[in-house]
């Protein structure tokens, strides 16, 4: 990532370890005297070509891209397990922005990505301000792909790839943490909890059901309430597969 024009660095929350790379994620930031010229976000892993304080020139190279950036350690480890089975983001990883659908890219601005759909349809992709833009104008994206630079949300994966994609997704992703985290979980087992994860609905549309919109219940349970509204001609409700950390599902397990 090369700056535009010219100007003082600093860092806004940005740590850096002792090999370059950033520890904590922030910003970086370009300024002209009080004005703010650009704004950069890094990651946890892009090495630094600039120090804090540093004077640079225009086309100066700030940061690594993160399609290069090496995946540090603290990315890693039972952490970032307990993270992804819990349905959230690891510490210390921002959130990219991920194409819904196979489309094309129509446009690229400071808020965000618009494509175009295979029906010609726009579609507004917002990103985080300052985001590495990791497509160009034209380029053709799939469902799934990372528009922005940071770690893709599970949550966004599930509505882009549906539930089948996204387990055989988190199987690989999941397994050479859980090997080096000593958790002693097969490849068997694994699945059986990610299926255990996703097998929960979101209700978009409660219908002439029990159910309440918005509310996020079992598959089962889902089922149940919608078949008993087709049984008396009623209107049915309607949802889409919600992904639910293994705390969640302990929680409610135990009726808190």
């Amino acid at each position: 990532m090369n700056t535009v024009g010219g100007g003082v660095v600093r860092f806004e929350g940005i740590t850096v370890n002792a090999e370059g790379a950033c520890a904590t994620p922030g910003s970086l930031l370009v300024c002209w005297g009080a004005r703010v010229m650009e704004r950069v976000d890094v990651l946890v892993g892009q090495t630094l070509y600039v120090a804090d304080g540093d004077e640079v020139a225009p086309g100066a190279a700030l940061v690594q891209p993160w399609s290069y950036a090496r995946r540090e350690a603290s990315c890693w480890g039972a952490d970032t397990l307990q993270a992804l089975l819990n349905a959230r983001l690891p510490r210390g990883c921002l959130p990219a922005a991920i194409a819904p659908c196979d489309a094309t890219v129509e446009s690229l601005s400071p808020r965000g990505v618009s494509l175009v759909d295979d029906h010609d349809r726009p579609r507004w992709i917002r990103a985080r301000r300052g985001a590495l833009a990791l497509v160009r104008v034209g380029d053709r994206v799939r469902a799934g792909d990372a528009l922005t630079a940071g770690w893709r949300s599970h949550h966004r994966l599930l509505r882009a790839w549906g539930v089948e994609r996204l387990c055989a997704h988190l199987l690989d992703e999941l397994q050479p943490l859980v090997d080096e985290a000593e958790a002693g979980l097969s490849r068997a087992h694994l699945s059986l909890l990610l299926r255990a994860m996703t097998d929960w609905r979101r209700v978009t549309d409660a219908g002439e059901s029990e159910l309440r919109r918005h509310a996020v219940v079992s598959r089962e349970e889902f089922e149940r309430a919608a078949r008993r509204a087709r049984s008396r001609g009623a209107r049915a409700p309607e949802a889409t597969p919600a992904l639910r950390g293994i705390a969640w599902m302990a929680r409610r397990a135990r009726g808190l």
